[in-house]
């Protein structure tokens, strides 16, 4: 299962530390910007569903720009620990859905990268367009809602973002959630610096091109 907390932005968690040096010691440990990532998340005393909770929550706000909101995510998936990250503007979000809305209007964009508790798994940004809040298709069905403009306005913001790619390192995708992906230059060695870095170099474009199409489809 895997546990959320949601990060907003504004909150004062982790300001002090975006994008310095310092120290943070907590109850999970003394986390550094050379301390190495996965063995920060993984190693000794991360075992726990809870404490890799809490350091899911140090990591979003050490990862991410301030100003975003951050959900993060942590537990296990078919015997994977796994640390999610999920990240968004506070523009990337439409209507939150209700019965009697139309849910073309209740969308959710959010940026998201995945730990893995795999060595050699290469790591990946991933660009999701979403219902608002998230529901499997299954669901969507079940319930009898409407979705035919909603999947029209998904495709209509992916195809105006893919048009705008070139040259940006991200690459287009086409099924049902996840519009766009780019690979983050980091290994298993690589410090919480080196993933900031190459996170927030990834996706310095990408965010200027989400917000341009959302205005151009969605607003």
């Amino acid at each position: 299962s895997l546990l959320e907390t949601l990060i907003t932005p504004g909150s004062g968690f982790g300001e002090h530390s975006i994008g310095t040096a310092q120290q943070i010691t907590s109850d999970t440990g003394t986390i550094s910007d050379t301390t190495p990532i996965w063995q920060y998340l993984f190693g000794c005393g991360g075992d726990g569903a809870m404490t890799l909770r809490r350091k899911a929550n140090h990591l979003g706000r050490l990862l991410v720009d301030d100003g975003m909101a951050v959900r993060t995510s942590a537990g296990s998936k078919h015997d994977v620990r796994r640390v999610r990250l999920r990240f968004w503007e506070p523009g990337w979000e439409g209507q939150v859905y209700t019965s009697g809305y139309d849910l073309e209007s209740c969308y959710m964009v959010h940026l998201e990268v995945a730990f893995l508790d795999s060595p050699g798994k290469e790591l990946t940004c991933v660009l999701h367009f979403e219902t608002n809040p998230y529901m499997p298709v299954e669901t969507i069905r079940r319930r009898g809602i409407a979705d035919d403009k909603f999947r029209d306005r998904a495709r209509l913001f992916a195809n105006h973002l893919h048009d705008r790619l070139g040259g940006t390192g991200w690459a287009p995708s086409n099924n049902l959630l996840q519009k766009a992906k780019a690979p983050l230059c980091v290994s298993t060695d690589s410090s919480i610096q080196d993933v900031r870095s190459s996170l927030r170099s990834c996706t310095a474009t990408i965010r200027r091109l989400i917000t341009d199409a959302l205005n151009a489809v969605c607003k």
